[in-house]
Parts: C-alpha cells; structure tokens; sequence
C-alpha cells in the first residue's frame, strides 16, 4: 500500500531535529494504530521548498510495501501530492496518466471505466509510478498490464468531492 518512514529516519533524512519531525508529521495517518510509520505519500507535502533536495534520502529510507491496493481513500492523499509535485513531476505523472484510459479500454470493460477519476488519482499513490514521477525510476514495466491490473484493484466507489480528515 505504499512506501512508510518512521519520525527518526524523517529526521535524519531531512536533518531536522526528532521533535520538528514529529510536530510536522503530527495529525498525519499512520499505517498501523500505534505504529509511528507514516506514507512518503502523506509527508513528501510537509517538506519546505529547500528541503526538497531530501527526497532521495526520503525514498532510500522509506520501508517500500509493493501493492496494487492503494486504500479506500486516495482522492484528498493524491490531491495534496500533486499539488506540491514541481512542473517536470506532473508532466511525468500526466505522461502516465495518458496512458491510463487506453490501457483500460483494451480491458473491453466498461465497469472499470466508471471509476477512472479515482484510478486517475490513485495512480500516482502506487510507489512504481511515485518514483517515476520523481525522477527516481522508469515507468512501471509492461504499464498496460500494470494499469489492468491497478484498476481492477482499485476500481471502487468514493467521494470524490469532499475532503477526508
């Protein structure tokens, strides 16, 4: 479901103290209850514009979880990402999701193109394609059978208007 990081290895990686880490990750979701390890998803928005030189250091610390399954709610997590993505980053994230709606409709399944605004969002939640967007990796290999198989993964219903907590 993503890639994870802990408030020490933020810290480190952002060379900040341990409690300016965890002010700024306070009020973030964490994967498990009682678990500190927060998505490079939920904190890449916490960094200062000067700070983003760290992401590599974020992404090497961060512990990768490979899978489809992006969580019930992405659409206020993928918002808040892009918005921060730079200029370049979005043109990778737009390449891919250009990419997105002709892989699916090679699928001959229209049910799956019902939800294609919450597969459009949740693509840039799957760490392959978050790396790409970065400039840390190539695209996912073979993306149209990796777009058949995130979409039947993810397609699923969710309010896409309204902000989540």
């Amino acid at each position: 479901m993503g890639a994870f990081i802990t408030p020490y290895d933020y810290a480190e990686a952002v060379d900040v103290s341990y409690a300016t880490a965890c002010r700024r990750l306070a009020g973030l979701p964490t994967d498990t209850p009682g678990k500190r390890r927060f998505s490079v998803v939920d904190i890449l928005p916490t960094l200062r514009a000067t700070e983003r030189n760290t992401v590599p250091r974020i992404l090497a610390a961060a512990q990768r979880i490979d899978c489809l399954f992006q969580g019930d709610t992405v659409a206020p997590r993928s918002r808040r990402l892009e918005a921060w993505l730079r200029s370049p980053e979005r043109s990778r994230l737009e390449g891919l999701r250009n990419r997105l709606a002709p892989a699916l409709a090679s699928l001959q399944s229209g049910d799956l193109l019902l939800f294609y605004e919450r597969l459009r969002l949740a693509i840039l939640l799957h760490n392959d394609v978050l790396w790409h967007v970065l400039g840390k990796a190539p695209p996912p290999k073979n993306f149209d059978r990796f777009a058949m198989a995130f979409a039947i993964a993810n397609a699923r219903e969710e309010n896409l208007e309204i902000e989540h907590a």
